[in-house]
Parts: structure tokens; C-alpha cells; sequence
């Protein structure tokens, strides 16, 4: 399955000698209840706060699985839902991942109590993301992918440490503020991509909440324009495999996003992303994760196929 490659690929991605903080402002619309059904959940819409942590740049929220209470990232570049165990070998299927091969099954999820949301029989991967425990030094049942996500427009809030889900058109987050930014994206299978400038350039980068880094293929290291990219100390990756790797780091300035700078002193790491265009057919050139996203209230709109983004805070 393509989209499980492409996951596998980034998933756990971490910068292993750093993590950021989060800053903290004014407070969300709060969301009104809904009449629509959503596709697999097993009650009215409705749309909800929901409070997260930040540990190493990742999202984690507290829910339900089958009735019992645990911890899940919530990852933007996760294709399904997953669930925190080793897999079965009778039906252990294999991916690739930055370095190796690791293994992961297909799992159905019963009963996924999240807020106010409840869904029954979801589609999920049974996949060891023990090393991610270790990262984030906390248990962790699993993780919420595109398919408990895709229906809604989703809004992360780092300054306030929650996100909310509203529903795609019409919400009380549109009727109460207007964006700075209005952004098209495509999906590539489950993954938000957006286009980034660089001189005459244009870049394709992925949209992961998962990632704790930004990454971009090794290729851009000789090819971005001159006086763009100032290198840094080499630093080492740990992918899913649990294997590490040794990649060139530096920081770029100049990119744009629909017009808009970006961070000019933002970190990224080079890594080799053309096997993954290889195996896969998935067409991007890098990867936005939390260094991104931090200083951001930004939403992604699902079913509009639009990124807004709310605020932006200054650097200091």
C-alpha cells in the first residue's frame, strides 16, 4: 500500500538533540454542535476543544480505544489510525522506513472515544512505536491518522496547547474571525502538500504534525539558490526502523509560502527522499513539522482542501 510506505517514511522522525516551546495567547471560537452525520462515527457531529501536550515536537491527546483511556499523537501524515503493539505474525506485512524495513498489520479498532467524538470499526495499523514512548517518555496507545481526521476542519492552536475540530463549511470559526492566509493544498493519498518558492524555484512540501523536524531532500543542499541555505553541525534521525541516521542540517531563508516568508532562521534536515519517490510516486520535495508550526494557530480544512492560518507569532 502506497500510503503506508510513505508513512513509514516519516513517522518518528526526530531531531534527536533538540525540542521547542510553545507560546500562549488568546483563546479559540468555541465550537457549537452539529445535526450532519460523519461517515463511520456513531453519534451526531459535533465539533469539539480538545487539549494536547506537546513532547519533541508532537502532538499528543488523550482518548479512548476499545474503552480504555491512553495517549495518542495526533499525526497529520499518518494514513489510518495505528495501534501501539507488536503485529501478529501471521499477517505481519513489511515497509520501508529511513534506513531498514520494519513490520506493522492491519487492525480494526472496535470503539475510538475521542472528545466528543465516538467511532466504531476503523481501519488501524498494529505497529511497535515503542521508541516514540521513549522520545516523548510516556505511554502511548497509538496514534490518529487521516481517517478520523479527513472529515473535519482541524485547527491546532500552539499558543493555548489545544486543538478543535469544526465542520467544514460554515463554522463558528469562520463566522467569528477571517485568516491571514488562505492556502490551497493537494492531497497526495492522505498527505496535505503545499508549494514553496524559492528564487525561481518551487518546492513541494508535506504538512505532518508528526514530524518533530523539518525535513528536505539532500539534493537541495547543492541545488537551492545562492545565499539561501547557511549549513549547520551534522545531526542524527531516528526513523520507525528505530535506526539512526547522519544527516547534513542548515537553515534557509528565503522560501515563501503563497507570498508569505517564511521563518528565516528555520532549521532543516537533508535526507534522501528519492527512493521514497521511487517507491512510492509520491511527488514532494520535503517535509513541514513542528519548527513550522509552532508559532502558528493554522487549520486544515479537509474536504476544501485549504490551509488557513490564523496567527503567526513573532519572533522574539
Amino acid at each position: 500500500m502506497r500510503r503506508v510506505a510513505v508513512f513509514f517514511f516519516f513517522l518518528g522522525a526526530l531531531a534527536l538533540n533538540g525540542q521547542h516551546s510553545v507560546a500562549f495567547l488568546n483563546p479559540l471560537p468555541v465550537p457549537t454542535a452539529l445535526t450532519s452525520a460523519s461517515g463511520n462515527s456513531d453519534k451526531a457531529v459535533v465539533e469539539t476543544l480538545i487539549p494536547f501536550e506537546v513532547s519533541r515536537g508532537m502532538i499528543i491527546v488523550k482518548a479512548q480505544l476499545n474503552g480504555e483511556p491512553g495517549s495518542f499523537i495526533v499525526d497529520t501524515g499518518a494514513p489510518l489510525m495505528v495501534v501501539n503493539k507488536m503485529p501478529a505474525t501471521a499477517v505481519r506485512q513489511e515497509a520501508r522506513s529511513f534506513a531498514n524495513t520494519i513490520a506493522y498489520a492491519p487492525e480494526t479498532i472496535d470503539r475510538f472515544q475521542w472528545a466528543e467524538l465516538a467511532f466504531q470499526n476503523l481501519d488501524a495499523l498494529a505497529l511497535d512505536i515503542s521508541h516514540l514512548e521513549t522520545s516523548t517518555q510516556r505511554s502511548l496507545s497509538g496514534m490518529v491518522g487521516y481517517n478520523a481526521l479527513s472529515n473535519y476542519e482541524v485547527l491546532f492552536d500552539y499558543r493555548e496547547n489545544r486543538m478543535a475540530l469544526y465542520a467544514p463549511r460554515h463554522n463558528v470559526l469562520h463566522r467569528t474571525a477571517s485568516p491571514l492566509l488562505e492556502i490551497p493544498f493537494e492531497l497526495q493519498d492522505h498527505l496535505p502538500v503545499v508549494r514553496l518558492r524559492a528564487g525561481e524555484q518551487t518546492l513541494v512540501f508535506g504538512i505532518d504534525t508528526g514530524a518533530g523536524i523539518n525535513l528536505i531532500d539532500r539534493r537541495w543542499f547543492d541545488e537551492l539558490p545562492e545565499g539561501m541555505l547557511d549549513p549547520g553541525q551534522a545531526e542524527d534521525v531516528r526513523g520507525l526502523d528505530q535506526q539512526m541516521q547522519t544527516v547534513p542540517s542548515g537553515v534557509i531563508s528565503g522560501l515563501e509560502l503563497n507570498g508569505w516568508p517564511l521563518d528565516a532562521q528555520m532549521g532543516y534536515l537533508f535526507t534522501d527522499l528519492q527512493h521514497l519517490q521511487t517507491d512510492t510516486g509520491l511527488k514532494i520535495d520535503g517535509l513541514l513539522g513542528f519548527p513550522f508550526f509552532k508559532s502558528l494557530v493554522f487549520s486544515i480544512n479537509y474536504p476544501k482542501r485549504k490551509l488557513y492560518i490564523w496567527h503567526i507569532e513573532e519572533a522574539p
